[in-house]
């Protein structure tokens, strides 16, 4: 389906703008043309990362589209219907999954950035991630792209002030926040091992080379 890799493709925008404005931010502020250059970098990446954990709402079409629903009726009495559904279960998980590896991969470099101005990681994702949530919504429901707070800024005023004023929407937006503010932690947990994994394998590497340079030059001549 070519909405799945349109999809995947917005997804991973924001990554290049996560690395550029955490660059930015440890290199420090610079001139106020660098300083206006480092805010526009910021509210681009912002606009476009709802993109990358919307991906988390797609199962809903495994959930509710027609025929899926219908290949899940069957699978309770047909081997082959129950090894596709598994396996489009699977695809669809894996595809949520990419979205929320893409959104960690941009929000990870700019949290490290700010951690060293002294900003801490909860405070930021308790602006961060209601904001996100809400632009997931407005993804969702009235269909609004990223482009549109350009293109049609008062349709996503009119949507984002309903969506904080109407209880019942307020609250599956609060929701979301919450379901992705825990994504976020395992998330976090699952690179900080990974990142510990590559640092020891790069030391023992380091240090092997360094064992075979030390005994070749112990060697006599």
């Amino acid at each position: 389906m070519a909405w799945t890799l349109w999809n995947l493709f917005l997804a991973t925008l924001p990554i290049p703008f996560g690395v550029a404005v955490a660059r930015r931010l440890r290199e420090g502020s610079g001139t106020p043309s660098r300083r206006a250059g480092t805010v526009a970098l910021a509210a681009a990446g912002l606009l476009l990362l709802p993109n990358a954990p919307y991906l988390l709402t797609e199962i809903r079409h495994f959930v509710l589209d027609a025929p899926f629903r219908d290949l899940t009726a069957r699978a309770a009495h047909d081997g082959a219907a129950l090894r596709l559904s598994a396996l489009w279960g699977a695809l669809f998980v894996g595809y949520g999954a990419v979205g929320l590896a893409a959104y960690v991969a941009a929000v990870r470099p700019i949290e490290r950035a700010l951690a060293a101005r002294g900003v801490t990681r909860a405070a930021f994702r308790l602006t961060l991630t209601p904001t996100v949530a809400l632009g997931v919504w407005l993804g969702l429901v009235p269909r609004l792209n990223s482009w549109d707070v350009l293109a049609r800024p008062g349709r996503v005023l009119r949507h984002a002030v309903h969506g904080l004023t109407h209880t019942p929407t307020l609250l599956s937006i609060v929701g979301f926040a919450v379901a992705l503010a825990a994504l976020h932690a395992a998330a976090d947990l699952v690179a900080d091992a990974l990142e510990r994994r590559v640092r020891a394998s790069r030391a023992a590497s380091a240090g092997r080379r360094a064992s075979r340079a030390s005994t070749s030059s112990a060697q006599p001549s």
